[in-house]
């Protein structure tokens, strides 16, 4: 994706905004489903993987200090590296969008493309996501 925006947003809304307008800009590389999912047309991501990619500084240094490895010279497998950011996307994306453990898990591990959209659009304005209205009833338990 060619981003149309000049350097890293800063964390909280700034990077919630730049993540919905990269999903509005690429519609085609948004799947709530994936974290990263390499695709035809360039790497598909939910709402959590497009956070840690603005924030892929952010998201570097969380692997290398939770699971000791990069700096130190230590070898690790492609496939071990590929599990150390599976795990670390969300956490990064939490911490970067300045979400809470709620509004997190719904958006990360509920909600589908245009679930995340309409919660994106909420937060990015400032305000607090009704999930019953995004999920149209129930939350999901």
């Amino acid at each position: 994706m060619e981003a149309k925006t000049v350097g890293k947003p800063a964390p909280g809304r700034e990077t919630i905004q730049w993540v919905l307008d990269a999903i509005k800009a690429s519609p085609q590389l948004h799947h709530q489903d994936q974290w990263e999912q390499p695709t035809e047309c360039g790497t598909a991501m939910c709402v959590a993987g497009w956070a840690a990619f603005a924030h892929s500084d952010v998201l570097d240094a969380h692997i290398r200090t939770t699971f000791g490895f990069g700096d130190t010279g230590g070898w690790v497998s492609d496939v071990k590296k590929a599990e150390f950011r599976w795990h670390s996307i969300p956490k990064v994306a939490r911490q970067v969008m300045e979400l809470g453990f709620e509004d997190s898990n719904y958006l990360f591990y509920d909600c589908n493309n245009e679930e995340a959209i309409a919660a994106l659009e909420v937060l990015a304005a400032g305000g607090t996501v009704d999930w019953p209205h995004i999920f149209g009833g129930e939350v999901p338990q």
